[in-house]
């Protein structure tokens, strides 16, 4: 019986850790509150979580959160080139699952995050009508894959609906 109670208290708890997530990126007012509500949300299902933006043939941090707070990091801008499975993701713009080596995700971003060599890294592309404006590194073994990339499609849902607003604040 406790087993029961149990699985329906984690269950419970993930559920509200999911609204809670959902809830700060709904609460945001423009595009860069949603990417670091984003951040933070998702850091709760994880070791760490990072957004980089998508520019050309690079990509440069945005926001980061972790077990070692990574926000107060200096700003790191990576050309894709030198990170193919992130270069997959904005290619393709769907999710993809690294291993943390030289050759997958650039020993830059490596170091820059900590993240220690043969650590899966979950790469998710954040897209709006089709382009890739940046790219969501989750480090760290993943129980919730699915959540995570549902918090994803949460936040561009979200920055679609606050771009789609008229000037008057009307939002239909």
């Amino acid at each position: 019986m406790q087993t029961r109670q149990k699985a329906e208290s984690d269950a419970e708890e993930l559920v509200g850790s999911y609204l809670t997530a959902i809830r700060g990126i709904r609460s945001a007012s423009d595009s860069a509150e949603v990417l670091n509500a984003l951040v933070t949300g998702v850091a709760s299902f994880a070791q760490g979580a990072t957004l980089l933006l998508h520019r050309g043939d690079q990509v440069i941090s945005f926001s980061s959160h972790g077990d070692d707070q990574r926000p107060d990091r200096q700003v790191v801008a990576l050309e894709l080139d030198s990170a193919p499975a992130i270069a997959q993701a904005v290619e393709s713009r769907k999710p993809a699952v690294a291993t943390a080596v030289e050759n997958s995700i650039s020993k830059k971003l490596c170091e820059w995050l900590s993240i220690k060599p043969g650590q899966p890294v979950h790469v998710f592309p954040f897209v709006l009508r089709d382009t890739v404006l940046a790219v969501l590194l989750v480090d760290g073994i993943l129980e919730h894959v699915k959540l995570i990339e549902a918090l994803v499609l949460t936040a561009e849902a979200w920055v679609e609906a606050l771009n789609s607003r008229s000037s008057k604040g009307r939002a239909w």
